[in-house]
């Protein structure tokens, strides 16, 4: 299964970013937060959790509209409605497959250079037929480890309750901790820095 389907995409996106100077810092850093290694690791979550879905039992009785608190999943019922027929033999039917979490997706637009033009399914439009958004949730409702001290929860795939409403692969534990860290404070300021003295050279410049 990963050697048909997702090695050949790894391995295909693997060479459109090496074309890209990523260890340049003069032409090729093309974030302050992030990097080429960023971007192979949130393609290569992503890629996982669309080739090789997350399975779950089956419900005894679908639901067509779901409200947001709730699990979507697809659910198959024989072999030729699998999306990985050359497992037949293998799979125990019926079985659901739950959607993989919408911030899969944005992440790899997040981390990844501007170039590969990557994009995603937009909200509200087309974003519900191939993924689902992470819930918020409580800070009681965060599972151990990961409550808010601040007073607040965050977007998260599962709570601690072991209710699982998507795929995250822990893409929603990244960005919350992408958006808290003391890293991404430092890399604002230095960029602040970065544009002033950038200023100033072009003052003296056009002086010159």
């Amino acid at each position: 299964m990963y050697n048909q389907t997702v090695s050949v995409h790894l391995a295909n996106f693997r060479t459109v970013v090496s074309t890209y100077p990523c260890n340049n810092d003069t032409s090729g850093r093309y974030s302050f937060v992030t990097g080429c290694g960023d971007c192979l690791r949130a393609y290569t979550d992503w890629v996982c959790a669309v080739g090789m879905p997350q399975c779950t039992d089956a419900p005894a009785r679908p639901v067509v509209v779901a409200a947001p608190e709730t699990q979507v999943v697809f659910t198959r019922t024989e072999p030729s409605a699998s999306r990985t027929p050359n497992m037949t033999d293998k799979s125990v039917y019926p079985y659901a497959e739950m959607l993989p979490c919408a911030s899969l997706c944005t992440l790899v637009a997040a981390t990844c250079p501007p170039l590969i033009g990557w994009t995603c399914p937009l909200p509200g439009v087309s974003l519900g037929l191939s993924y689902r958004d992470p819930r918020p949730l409580s800070p009681l409702e965060l599972y151990s480890g990961h409550q808010s001290l601040a007073g607040f929860g965050g977007d998260r795939a599962q709570d601690r309750f072991g209710n699982v409403f998507c795929n995250a692969l822990k893409s929603d534990i990244l960005y919350a901790q992408m958006g808290n860290s003391p890293h991404l404070r430092i890399s604002v300021q230095t960029l602040a820095s970065l544009l002033v003295a950038q200023s100033f050279f072009l003052f003296f410049l056009l002086l010159a």
